[in-house]
């Protein structure tokens, strides 16, 4: 069954827009974020004070905003007054008296495109931060404790929040000053980490630009959907982002408190991970050339998959769950799901650029008759036409496709939905000899089905904390029963075709739907985003049901660190990235499609409690698919997990449980590489990874990530 949106990809897009993004960024160049626009503007430029991720500015940070004209009208007021132009917390200020033209030709334009305002404020900012140079651009700012950090130069600047170290690079601030000399400063005065969300009843008590008003000293939460900002006061409160910054901007907020102010945490008590028998170092098909996650599960703990080098978690559509399928030509939708595998395999170089990545994925639920498990999925993306298998030693092999009219092979014709599926499977019919074969409808008639591996390097290896990236796309036919020919007509012997082709072979690539694979890696560790969609329940194999499915997950894989070499004592910090899906999936739409997030993360290891503290802060979807990530989702966390215990096999692995108050789930990692001394924190393993499901079983939210990090 055909989807027409397989010629324009969903992934696809994410990746390319991933991959540009990327590119523009190892070169000085805009990352698509718009806070860029107007960076370069003679006005001072800033983003408004906000806990919406990534956007911090010392500039106004404690100044009470009044709304006072739209765009191209005058804003009035009395006195001396610095007024702001802009909107979704990005602003250019003046300061001016009596009045002043609310234009781009007076500001500049500090948000091409969107809705501008101006407001005014009574008092001057407040007096200018102290900064201290900590990093030239592509380097590490490191600094004690939790710090204001700002990115640029010129007076240009991008501001975050970050404790201990931060890349200084336009991946992750964005790019304030394109083309130009950038560096990062660290405000003078350390400022304590934020109060932890509270546990206990919230109260409702004043919406957005109202005051919020109690008794004694509270915890007071401004926001909505599920996102918020949190603040401790005493009696009253103003609900404005100008207070708590915008947690969601262009959202519904509102201020509530807590019924009553928690205790303090103790330290947690962590629950070790039970040791296991099984082997917990990597070795992989391929010889030490190659990276790999493993070719079985061990086990699942906390709803993550256990794999010999790795862990992995995922999900499966929703719209396919509903009763009837109110559109079976496409796939969407996002729920946790279990019982699969993903392996992903992949070869590095003396200098770890990867090449020949490949996934096989089985278990997933998948069936083109509704009987049996479809043969396992082997991708590796080659451009050529062939079959790949996995002979019985694991290892990948490939080979040259009969031709159509070769019925002992597709035996379709002469045994219906009882032929051999694994000849159906994993084939790469195009490029080839023949015209493609499409439907009218179809403005452009396909005739590959993949070009290939993608590849772009990071600037890790010279001190920057980019990782190096390849992704890769294939439109495929698997369970396509028109690969082969109709028994040959019994008088002239002429070829025939089977009921509902239209000559020799595959129609067009992705008759059956879309493969794709991301994946980011550092030396020793990797990251994997893969996606398969496929057409189920396939007519001519027998169920007459037939409709579309897909199935999403992360891998965290590669060459863990010997259990045996974890150290026992000291701490060490990691700060990485993260990637996943989440999907709202929450009233009126049951079956929202899955957005693709990006964030921060940060993880701190005590060797000696073996707990492990994982933060993800910075979680920003998509606006749309292949478009900048904007929109604030409720994935960040604070968890503790627990690592193994010193002397048995699962040292190299660590586990818990994952609870926002809004998504409730669990998190897994490993360490991957060799004990490191370098860097700015204690002794450890050179890098870490994860994967983590998370969801809310009353509002159908999921969300399925994974996380890489390099020590510090």
């Amino acid at each position: 069954m055909l989807d027409i949106a397989f010629q324009r990809s969903f992934f696809r897009a994410l990746s390319c827009a991933i991959f540009t993004a990327m590119l523009l960024a190892s070169c000085g160049g805009s990352n698509g974020d718009p806070t860029q626009a107007g960076s370069a503007q003679s006005n001072a430029v800033a983003t408004a004070p906000s806990a919406a991720p990534g956007r911090f500015s010392a500039t106004a940070a404690a100044v009470i905003w009044t709304p006072c004209a739209s765009e191209w009208a005058v804003c009035s007021f009395s006195g001396t007054q610095q007024v702001r132009y802009g909107g979704n917390n990005i602003y250019a200020y003046k300061t001016a008296t009596g009045s002043i033209e609310c234009t781009n030709a007076v500001f500049g334009d500090p948000l091409p495109g969107g809705v501008k305002t101006c407001e005014y404020s009574g008092s001057a900012p407040p007096p200018t931060e102290t900064w201290t140079a900590c990093g030239a651009e592509w380097s590490l700012c490191s600094f004690s404790g939790t710090r204001q950090v700002r990115y640029g130069g010129a007076g240009v600047y991008f501001y975050k929040a970050a404790t201990g170290a931060i890349q200084c690079n336009n991946s992750v601030f964005g790019d304030p000053l394109p083309g130009g000399v950038k560096a990062c400063e660290y405000a003078g005065a350390a400022s304590p980490p934020p109060p932890p969300p509270p546990a206990g009843t919230w109260t409702a008590c004043g919406a957005e630009w109202s005051l919020c008003s109690f008794s004694g000293t509270r915890q007071v939460r401004y926001g909505g959907a599920g996102i918020y900002a949190y603040k401790t006061a005493t009696g009253s409160i103003e609900c404005t982002n100008a207070v708590f910054g915008d947690p969601l901007p262009g959202g519904e907020k509102a201020c509530e408190y807590a019924d009553a102010a928690p205790p303090p945490n103790p330290p947690p008590a962590v629950t070790l991970p039970a040791p296991t028998t099984a082997a917990m170092t990597m070795s992989c098909v391929g010889g030490s050339a190659y990276q790999c996650s493993g070719t079985g599960i061990i086990r699942s703990d906390n709803g993550v998959a256990l794999t010999r080098s790795g862990v992995q978690a995922y999900g499966k559509s929703t719209n396919d769950l509903v009763t009837p399928i109110e559109n079976p030509t496409t796939a969407y939708g996002l729920t946790p799901a279990s019982g699969g595998l993903a392996e992903l395999r992949l070869a590095k170089d003396g200098s770890s650029f990867v090449s020949d990545p490949a996934m096989v994925l089985s278990n997933l639920g998948i069936t083109w008759d509704g009987k049996a498990e479809r043969p396992a999925i082997v991708e590796t993306f080659k451009t050529t036409a062939g079959f790949v298998r996995l002979d019985s030693t694991g290892a990948i092999t490939t080979g040259s496709l009969p031709a159509s009219s070769n019925l002992g092979y597709y035996d379709y014709a002469t045994k219906g939905p009882a032929a051999t599926q694994a000849n159906y499977a994993n084939n790469q019919y195009f490029p080839r000899s023949g015209p493609s074969r499409c439907p009218s409808y179809m403005v452009v008639c396909p005739t590959i089905e993949t070009t290939g591996v993608q590849y772009l390097p990071g600037d890790w290896r010279t001190g920057g904390g980019t990782p190096d990236m390849a992704t890769a796309t294939r439109e495929h036919g698997d369970g396509d029963v028109h690969a082969g020919d109709g028994i040959p007509d019994p008088v002239t012997g002429a070829r025939t075709d089977l009921p509902g082709g239209s000559g020799p072979g595959v129609p067009f690539p992705g008759t059956k739907g879309t493969r794709d694979l991301m994946n980011w890696s550092f030396r020793y560790g990797n990251l994997a985003a893969w996606k398969t969609k496929d057409t189920v329940y396939i007519n001519e194999w027998g169920p007459n049901n037939e409709h579309n499915q897909n199935r999403r997950g992360l891998v965290a894989f590669g060459d863990v660190s010997n259990p045996s070499t974890v150290p026992v004592a000291g701490t060490a910090t990691y700060t990485g990235f993260v990637y996943g899906w989440y999907a709202p999936n929450n009233a009126p739409n049951p079956t929202a499609e899955a957005s693709l997030f990006r964030g921060d993360a940060m993880i701190t290891v005590n060797f000696v409690t073996r707990a492990v503290a994982v933060t993800v802060t910075n979680t920003l979807a998509q606006t749309e698919p292949g478009g900048p990530y904007q929109i604030p989702v409720p994935v960040s966390l604070n968890a503790t997990a627990a690592m193994g215990a010193a002397g048995e096999t699962v040292a190299n692995y660590l586990t818990g449980p994952a609870d926002n108050g809004t998504l409730k789930g669990g998190l897994s990692g490993r360490y991957f590489g060799p004990v490191v001394t370098t860097g700015v924190s204690g002794a450890g393993p050179a890098e870490i990874g994860g994967a983590f499901s998370l969801s809310n079983a009353a509002t159908g939210q999921t969300a399925v990530g994974g996380f890489l990090g390099r020590k510090q």
